[in-house]
């Protein structure tokens, strides 16, 4: 809101502040007090019609949505995702959750506690370049492997929880795999194998978050 800027009339100070000075029959105290009342009449009368015109001058602004995940992250949770994905590795085919968009990247696996054998978490970033991961947050021992655009495991890392030390691709990937640390040795994995990516699908074990 601008500044009201008043400026003065030309004429000096108009027809009614002229009668008063005029009209002897009224004491300098009484022209006073009704110099007094019309200012304040005239403030009163700005006043409201201030706070009426700024009143519906804006319209109502949306509020700005949450990101569920977000939430999950001040809360310290970390809910399933509402989407999985079934690879294919050598002789396993496993179903895992997809961390989705943008901060449901960086929530990753934070805060839980346990996951099952053969669960784990699929990052698929929008291109290829070199990744790095960490365990912030994380209490869980993990295995990531980093996947080319091919589809192709460039290398196979271990992670400790809560380690906050930058754990890297060796290429450029595309995509990564978390699973508990030590999945991919028991199933006799290892980089240069190819990962066969299948559909995504709704995810059974999914609740939105509060």
């Amino acid at each position: 809101m601008r500044p009201f800027n008043v400026t003065p009339r030309r004429g000096g100070a108009g027809p009614f502040l002229n009668a008063l000075h005029q009209d002897h029959s009224i004491g300098r105290f009484d022209r006073v007090m009704i110099l007094l009342q019309l200012m304040n009449r005239l403030f009163l009368v700005f006043f409201l019609s201030l706070n009426l015109g700024c009143g519906n001058s804006q319209p109502p602004q949306p509020q700005p949505s949450i990101n569920p995940w977000e939430q999950a992250f001040y809360k310290g949770e970390n809910p399933q995702r509402p989407e999985i994905i079934a690879l294919g590795i050598g002789a396993a085919t496993i179903e895992v959750e997809v961390a989705g968009d943008e901060y449901g990247k960086q929530l990753g696996l934070m805060f839980r506690k346990e996951m099952p054998a053969d669960a784990g978490m699929w990052f698929a970033f929008p291109e290829t370049d070199f990744r790095r991961f960490w365990m912030q947050n994380t209490f869980i021992p993990l295995s990531i492997a980093y996947v080319d655009e091919g589809g192709v495991i460039t290398n196979i890392e271990d992670m400790i929880p809560l380690d906050e030390s930058p754990v890297r691709s060796k290429r450029k990937a595309r995509y990564a795999l978390e699973m508990n640390r030590g999945w991919f040795k028991k199933k006799g994995i290892k980089p240069e194998d190819r990962i066969r990516i299948g559909q995504l699908k709704p995810n059974p074990a999914y609740i939105p978050p509060d």
